[in-house]
C-alpha cells in the first residue's frame, strides 16, 4: 500500500516553449477569444432584434433592420 505514490516523475520544471509554439499558442488564443466574441455579438443580435419584435411578434423585421443593428453593434457603448 502506498507504492504508487513512490514512482519518481521526470523534473519538467525547465521545460520551456519554442518561439514557434508560443506564437502558434498565441494566435490559438485570439481565434478562441474572437470566436467568443463572435457568439457573444449573435446572441445579443437575436436578443434584440427579440425585443424589437415586441411581445406578440407583431413587428416585422427584415435585411436592412437587421443590417442597421449589425452596423450599429460597436457604437451602442459610445454615445
Amino acid at each position: 500500500m502506498g507504492q504508487a505514490f513512490s514512482v519518481e516523475f521526470p523534473d519538467e520544471s525547465a521545460d520551456v516553449i519554442s518561439k514557434q509554439d508560443a506564437l502558434s499558442e498565441l494566435i490559438l488564443a485570439i481565434c478562441w477569444g474572437g470566436t467568443f466574441y463572435i457568439i457573444g455579438m449573435i446572441f445579443t443580435a437575436v436578443q434584440i432584434i427579440d425585443r424589437w419584435r415586441g411581445p406578440r411578434d407583431d413587428n416585422p423585421t427584415n435585411f436592412f433592420s437587421v443590417h442597421s443593428l449589425a452596423s450599429r453593434a460597436g457604437d451602442f457603448g459610445y454615445e
